[in-house]
């Protein structure tokens, strides 16, 4: 793997986690939680990028990180929600579109008068945006090449077949960046990370 997006693995190379069972810990502020997917480091261990999932379940929350970073969201599931930082109303996020925060701090809001029920978000944060990978949600029908540099996939409600292995929906399959992977389900929406630098 390149050394700009070196993954701590929670799982090795085609070994699906499922994201149901990765650990949940409460949001900064707010009601909901958050679970993390990967992490990457630098070569000396520093903190480059966080992939996370956000499950909101109050009108308002906050994630922030280390000054200087930025984050990446796309929303998945449940009542719509805004989000922006401190200093700037929110963006109403859009299916299938990656809303850029340009602030160490992002802000969640839902009005209040939605339905019940917890809207699920995935986040990148980068420490160092410009070594951290490109989060895309793309539909695949058929059969299909992914991208160069690829090195993470999510499912999302289907399953798919991954160079001839089965990955369940709602999973997360780490893929080396190296390789030339296939992609094959009859119509599915999958999360990628693309490493930005080649190795």
């Amino acid at each position: 793997m390149s050394e700009s997006s070196d993954i701590q693995r929670t799982s090795l190379f085609g070994a699906p986690v499922l994201l149901a069972g990765l650990r949940r810990l409460p949001l900064e502020q707010g009601r909901g939680g958050v679970r993390e997917i990967w992490a990457g480091e630098g070569p000396h261990h520093e903190p480059r990028w966080q992939l996370r999932i956000v499950d909101m379940r109050g009108p308002r929350g906050i994630l922030s990180a280390s000054a200087g970073s930025e984050h990446y969201v796309i929303g998945l599931a449940g009542p719509q929600v805004a989000v922006g930082d401190t200093r700037s109303s929110g963006q109403v996020l859009r299916r299938g579109r990656v809303v850029p925060i340009r602030s160490a701090t992002v802000v969640f809001e839902r009005p209040k008068l939605r339905a019940a029920g917890a809207s699920s978000l995935v986040v990148l944060t980068a420490s160092s945006p410009a070594l951290a990978p490109t989060l895309t949600l793309q539909t695949v029908e058929g059969a299909a090449v992914m991208a160069a540099g690829t090195c993470g996939v999510v499912t999302l409600r289907h399953g798919v077949l991954l160079d001839d292995a089965d990955v369940p929906g709602h999973a997360a399959t780490l893929i080396d960046p190296r390789g030339l992977h296939r992609i094959q389900v009859a119509s599915a929406q999958v999360l990628t990370l693309v490493n930005q630098q080649q190795p």
